[in-house]
């Protein structure tokens, strides 16, 4: 009789064996899969954490970009605001000559311009008193000469034309 046990045995051990160095490979390959996906997964985290980091210190850039920006533009729209108000009230000589030339009718020609602190000494000639009239009025409406007064009229004899002096406020 020929023991078939002892071989019985054997192979069952061996593919016990087999078995238990299989199930322990496979463990180990799982666990080493994990333990990688694990490392690429912080790898990823810290790859997206720097990439915040930068594009947040780039937000951080613009917005003081933006903000200075604003600041510029309040500060240009203040000056606008200041030129606007100086234009509106300006009263150099330069604007009040280049308004005379402006309301000064055809047939009225002015031959002295005298300033003597707040008045204008206007003195000049004109053809028809409808040329003074309309200049008198013209210096009411006038932003820079206000209250004209005719202090003189000379009508000169033999000529057509007549001489005037007109006190304005400046």
């Amino acid at each position: 009789m020929i023991n078939l046990l002892a071989c019985y045995e054997k192979t069952y051990n061996q593919k016990h064996l087999w078995f238990i160095y299989f199930f322990s490979a496979c463990i180990f390959m799982i666990i080493i899969a994990i333990l990688s996906w694990d490392i690429f997964l912080q790898q990823q985290v810290k790859d997206a954490n720097s990439k915040n980091y930068i594009t947040e210190q780039k937000f951080n850039m613009i917005n003081s970009k933006i903000t200075a920006v604003k600041k510029s533009h309040a500060d240009d729209m203040h000056i606008i605001s200041i030129l606007n108000q100086l234009q509106r009230h300006n009263s150099s000589p330069a604007a009040m000559l280049h308004e005379l030339v402006i309301i000064t009718p055809s047939g009225l020609y002015l031959t002295e311009i005298n300033k003597d602190k707040l008045h204008i000494i206007l003195k000049g000639n004109f053809q028809s008193y409808e040329d003074l009239n309309k200049f008198i009025t013209n210096i009411r409406n006038s932003k820079f000469l206000k209250n004209p007064v005719l202090s003189e009229i000379k009508t000169m004899t033999g000529k057509r034309i007549s001489h005037f002096v007109l006190h304005c406020n400046f």
